[in-house]
This record gives structure tokens, sequence and C-alpha cells, in this order.
């Protein structure tokens, strides 16, 4: 997953392992999840085409950052898992369908335990957005449903993953082997989570 060794005072994100290939596909994605957004947000809706092109850019990420033939599974199970789920949830009318395809779609791209944060983090956020555009929905008295733009969660839970490098780096590694401070000092669940997602990654 690397394409040669970085020097001891290069950058952080230069230490880790990925090619130039590697940054303009994580480069596309970040722009396919601004998109996403700013067409749910103004229309509702979520082009076929932009998941489509996240879905099908991922095993390029896999091959570009020298995944395992293991983990590739484990993308693609979680993934597989993930649809049957959330189409579940769009059979209940609990989630649109551009929303299922665009999270099926990211859970190609990240690891196991850090698509939980990115569950966690949408969840937030969409909760933020469903109070904000309820009371939108009221002060105008408008009728049915408040229509909430699910994708900008999404968006912006995909965007805070971005902190955590999808990537084997060397300063993260060094972090991560220091051991759990106390809650009030550091987050333990969120240090065992990036723990488990490095080990994931090799």
């Amino acid at each position: 997953m690397i394409t040669g060794r970085a020097s001891p005072n290069q950058g952080e994100f230069s230490k880790c392992k990925g090619g130039i290939l590697t940054y303009a596909l994580l480069g596309a994605l970040a722009t396919g999840l601004l998109i996403a957004a700013f067409t749910d947000l103004r229309r509702r809706e979520i082009d076929n085409w932009l998941t489509a092109a996240i879905a099908l850019a991922a095993p390029l990420f896999w091959l570009a950052s020298e995944f395992s033939l293991g983990a590739m599974g484990i993308q693609f199970a979680i993934a597989l898992g993930s649809f049957v789920i959330l189409t579940g949830l769009f059979a209940l009318n609990m989630m649109g369908g551009g929303d299922v395809k665009l999270l099926t779609a990211l859970s190609l791209w990240i690891a196991p335990l850090w698509y939980v944060k990115l569950i966690v983090v949408m969840a937030l956020v969409g909760g933020v957005l469903t109070l904000i555009f309820g009371a939108i929905h009221l002060a105008r008295r408008k009728q049915g449903q408040v229509a909430v733009p699910y994708g900008v969660a999404i968006s912006a839970a995909g965007w805070y993953l971005f902190k955590y490098p999808t990537c084997h780096c060397a300063k993260l590694r060094q972090q991560l082997r220091r051991p759990l401070r106390p809650i009030g000092d550091d987050c333990v669940v969120e240090r065992a989570i990036d723990r488990a997602g490095l080990a994931y990654l090799g």
C-alpha cells in the first residue's frame, strides 16, 4: 500500500502508505460527498450516477492501497450487509433510496469499525437536521412529512472520518501504542475503535 518510503521529516500524510492514485481517489470521494450533500439539500435527491461512481471507484482504492483479498472480502460483505439492512429501512419508509445507495457505496471504502463511527456521527447530525427542518416545517405550517436531507448528514459523517488516515500512518501507530488514558483525559472507546481499525488495515 505504498509506492515508496517517506523520510522522517515529511508531513504526517506523506508518511502514510499510498501513492498518488490513493490520494486522488480520496479527493474524488470527498468531492462526491460534497455534491451529494448539495443535491440532496437543493432537490432532496442523490443522483444514481454519483453513488454508482463512488461504489465503482472503491475497488480501485483497494488496489491502490494494496488491500489483501481478505480485506476486500470484508469490505464487500459489509457493503452487502449494509444494503440489506438499509433496504429494510427504506421499505419501512425510514430512509430514502438515495441515502441507502450512498451509505452502501461508502461502506466499500471504510474499515468496519470506522463505519460504525460513520453511522454514529450520521445519526447525530441527522438528528440535528431533523430538529432544524422540523421547526421550519412547523413555522411555515406545511402539511405532510418533513423532508430531511439525510444526504447532508451522511456526507458530513464521511468528511468527519477524513481526519482519520485510511492508510497506514507511522505517527498514528506510535500514538495508538501508548496505554489508554482515563476517560477524563481521553476517549477510551474512540481510541479502542481506532486501534481495531488500524489492526484491520494491517
